[in-house]
């Protein structure tokens, strides 16, 4: 079962994505400034409490400690040095007996004296804490009283910290305000970089869909010297390459139709003139022979093309074995001694007397030879040459056919190989024959080597390892 594909535009997941990733620092970073916020006013809060407590133990334990005990001193109200506007106050005795309560109550409004026994102890302690009575957000503070150096009570300032948690909370929503005004601009701007990132992305797919239905000559916008800028210059490189792939398809169907039409008008025109009962033994048996030649023709040619199409499909099979170079040029000579008698050209065949066999088909090795020859001499004027020559060293074989035909230009020479391609020459034929020569000599492990010069002539290697590639497909 096919696994279902999820729909979203790139744009959309930039969006969310930045979205979700300022939304996260934004929490976090509002978590850890808002903790050290809050840090700094209860500090704040404490030290200032802490600094008013201290006061009024400094002048207890100087001035009031020496003239009697605690409990007296709170009875007889000695000087009210306890007293202050800013906080309620409560005062224990060493056994956490609450003394006094500056209003006049004698709960102890935390559910616990935690900072009460910490001070019994000698050290200066505070708590915070929701009020038994009120409900109020509170902190205390509570300093140790020492006499005649023990402790013998605890001085405990309590206050409301309900103004403070007020700051907290205007700077709270502060801090979410701005945080939400930076969210909405950093999601413009990312909605404004996603339509700039993506942009040229869609002129890609358009390009792609223009393509897909037969528009090869369409070119997308290269915006920019990034990533996308390089994806759509090899993009635009492809298209061209494409449309000239298909023009040259298109030659090639329109020139393989001609070369197709031309052999079966000639036997369609002779069986009509064949018809006639009265028709001239000797002009018979001419008819009879165009007929003969023509169809042979025809057959080389849907052969050629068969081969071409089993090659651009990667179905041809080589049948290796030992090539005796001696055969070889044997079929080269009885195959090209005729046509050096009718075209009036000069034909050389040598060979390294020394060549020994070596591994490849013979019969495709034949085709390159048949193909090579009938370019040479197709492409070279009467009273011209062609030379065939093989040799042989220790590590691969060659097969070189040249002639001092009109050779081939340098704007073209780079080009003959290619499927489809046609030459600029009235005689060039379908453009697949080179393309064969090429494909096969490969499927060898070996090259297709061409030197020209144009009004010169051209010289076209075959280059094979001695012992074979022994490659199946291609």
């Amino acid at each position: 079962m096919e696994k279902r594909v999820k729909q979203g535009s790139i744009r959309s997941k930039f969006v969310r994505s930045i979205l979700v990733l300022l939304l996260l620092t934004f929490l976090l970073t509002l978590a850890v400034l808002l903790s050290f916020v809050r840090a700094y006013f209860y500090t704040n809060f404490y030290n200032n409490m802490k600094n008013g407590i201290k006061t009024s133990v400094d002048y207890y334990e100087n001035s009031i400690a020496p003239t009697g005990t605690l409990v007296e001193t709170l009875y007889e109200d000695r000087d009210s040095w306890w007293r202050t506007r800013s906080a309620r106050v409560q005062i224990y005795d060493a056994n956490q007996t609450l003394l006094l309560d500056s209003q006049g109550s004698l709960k102890r409004e935390s559910p616990n004296l935690m900072d009460v026994e910490h001070a019994l102890l000698g050290r200066t302690e505070y708590q915070i804490f929701k009020a038994e009575s009120t409900g109020e957000h509170m902190m205390s503070v509570s300093v140790p009283l020492i006499s005649a150096g023990s402790v013998v009570g605890v001085l405990r300032h309590m206050a409301s910290l309900e103004q403070v948690d007020q700051n907290l909370g205007n700077i709270t929503r502060l801090f979410f305000f701005i945080g939400f005004v930076i969210t909405a601009a950093a999601a413009l701007l990312g909605l404004w970089l996603s339509n700039w990132m993506v942009r040229p992305i869609r002129e890609l797919t358009e390009t792609a869909r223009q393509m897909a239905v037969g528009r090869y000559n369409v070119k997308s916008p290269v915006r920019n010297n990034d990533e996308i800028g390089t994806l759509a210059r090899t993009f635009n490189h492809m298209a061209s390459e494409i449309a000239k792939k298909e023009e040259l398809k298109n030659e090639f169907i329109s020139s393989v139709s001609h070369e197709l039409r031309t052999p079966l008008t000639a036997i369609k025109g002779w069986a009509i003139t064949l018809k006639d009962p009265q028709t001239d033994p000797e002009l018979l048996a001419m008819g009879l022979d165009i007929i003969e030649n023509e169809s042979d023709r025809l057959k080389a040619m849907v052969e050629e093309l068969l081969d071409f199409s089993k090659f651009s499909a990667g179905r041809v099979d080589l049948v290796w074995s030992s090539v005796d170079p001696k055969d070889l040029g044997r079929f080269v000579v009885s195959f090209a001694e005729g046509r050096k008698e009718r075209e009036a050209k000069d034909f050389t065949f040598s060979m390294d007397p020394s060549m020994e066999p070596f591994q490849g088909d013979e019969n495709r090795l034949k085709q390159v030879l048949i193909n090579l020859i009938d370019n040479a001499f197709k492409f070279t004027e009467p009273g011209g040459a062609v030379f065939v020559d093989f040799f042989q060293d220790a590590q691969k074989t060659s097969l070189v056919v040249s002639d001092t035909g009109i050779g081939i230009g340098p704007d073209e020479i780079g080009k003959v190989r290619e499927k489809f391609y046609k030459g600029k020459h009235s005689k060039s034929s379908s453009g697949i024959g080179l393309s064969i020569v090429s494909e096969i000599a490969h499927l060898h492990g070996g090259e297709l080597y061409i030197e020209s010069e144009l009004g010169q002539g051209t010289s076209m290697e075959v280059v094979l390892p001695r012992e074979g590639h022994h490659a199946k497909k291609i």
